[in-house]
């Protein structure tokens, strides 16, 4: 009997599960589509160039891009498996019991056993952020870091050279064969096309994120652990400066590398003689977070800055801190690009080594800049001077630039100055 009643049609949970797993799938398709014509992009651009004309720098963005895709494939892999369990919930199958121990998570995830969404969203993603985020505060903090720790070399080679490297290269390691193995494996789960393309897509791309991955270890991490070990052998070995207190205790005078424990040396001297009123720095340079250690005390001592041999790098950093500033008519004082002296020791280009890293040093010049500007410099001179800055150039003013700028108050005709 037709009793002209219309019927919606009923949505069932499993009805809904369909539709879900059936958007799921689209979404998933298109996503992994555009990541293959992105793989396939890069390796065009790389495989196009003959390796001497392409640049490092472009080269690590694209192997950097394909690390990007590692993680974005596996996430269309995660919802193609998502899709799936709406559509088949698993039956539950006994497995191996979960240890609560870290150390039994870790092998589980470097053995491929945990889920894909955990592998690719927690073991990777929010770890790496996590790891890359507290070194990044860290980083942010030297400064003030440094000046707590600068008293004890190998804490402060450890804390702001070693450690973050030591770390990074055994967790990407981890991170990558674990998410490789699960990603493989859930992809031997899905259709026959993802089984044969899927799994080499994986293995593909972690290759190439592994290479992306060596390259700021040899730019960056084997440099600073270089640096860091030589600060230590050094610095606890050989001061490498004298101090000499001159003119009746009214003059210090500092001769030498700035290696760690000047800042400290200095301020015990300043105790003992408080009549000093002027302190002479004749200095090559050295150790950044010293000359920015004896800025500040000079600073705070109120103290007369000269040098009559020549005062660079790091020492002129200590030298604009004087409240006066005078310099020897033949001397000069110096600026140079920051930079880690085991670029060349270990044959890396120097040149090339600060195109890349040149936002990493950055805030250091930017730094130094804004205390020259603080003593008084004049602004236009000072960008002038700090403007693209390298490091094979040693910009040495002459004493008349640097008097009309405010950068000394005086160029004094005899050495030996005496206030």
């Amino acid at each position: 009997m037709v009793d002209g009643s219309f019927t919606l049609p009923v949505f069932t949970r499993a009805t809904m599960r369909a539709c879900v797993s059936s958007a799921l799938r689209v979404v998933a398709g298109t996503w992994i589509g555009v990541v293959y014509l992105v793989i396939l992009w890069c390796l065009f651009e790389i495989l196009s160039k003959r390796w001497s004309a392409l640049p490092l720098e472009e080269l690590f963005n694209l192997l950097t891009i394909e690390w990007w895709m590692l993680l974005c494939f596996c996430a269309g892999l995660a919802l193609i498996r998502w899709a799936d369990r709406l559509e088949r919930p698993p039956l539950a199958r006994p497995g191996p019991p979960r240890s609560r121990r870290l150390s039994g998570y870790l092998l589980g995830h470097w053995r491929g056993e945990q889920s894909l969404a955990r592998s690719l969203w927690v073991n990777t993603v929010l770890v790496a952020l996590a790891y890359y985020g507290f070194w990044v505060f860290v980083s942010n903090q030297s400064d003030a870091l440094g000046l707590v720790v600068y008293r004890v070399p190998i804490l402060y080679g450890l804390t702001l050279g070693m450690l973050p490297w030591v770390g990074f290269v055994p967790l990407t390691v981890w991170q990558l064969v674990g998410l490789t193995r699960t990603a493989t494996r859930a992809v031997n789960g899905l259709a026959s096309f993802w089984s044969w393309d899927g799994a080499r897509t994986v293995r593909m791309l972690a290759a190439l994120a592994l290479l992306a991955a060596c390259y700021p270890v040899y730019f960056h991490a084997v440099p600073e652990v270089y640096d860091s070990a030589m600060l230590i052998r050094d610095d606890l070995t050989d001061r490498k400066y004298t101090l000499t207190v001159k003119n009746g205790g009214m003059e210090l005078e500092m001769q030498g590398v700035m290696t760690f424990g000047l800042t400290e040396d200095v301020a015990r001297i300043l105790a003992e003689h408080p009549g000093i009123r002027m302190i002479t720095l004749n200095s090559p340079g050295g150790r950044v977070i010293e000359g920015e250690a004896l800025l500040h005390l000079i600073r705070a001592h109120r103290l007369v800055t000269y040098s009559s041999s020549g005062c660079h790098s790091a020492c002129g950093l200590a030298f604009i801190g004087g409240t006066k500033r005078y310099l020897y008519k033949d001397a000069r004082l110096g600026v140079h690009h920051s930079w880690s002296q085991s670029q060349r020791a270990l044959g890396i280009d120097t040149s090339e080594a600060l195109t890349m890293f040149n936002a990493l040093t950055g805030d250091r010049e930017r730094l130094e800049k804004l205390y020259f500007l603080e003593a008084g410099v004049d602004r236009e001179f000072a960008e002038q001077l700090f403007a693209n800055l390298t490091v094979e150039e040693m910009r040495t003013p002459s004493p008349q630039d640097l008097l009309r700028a405010g950068v000394v108050h005086g160029v004094v005709e005899h050495r030996d100055f005496v206030l």
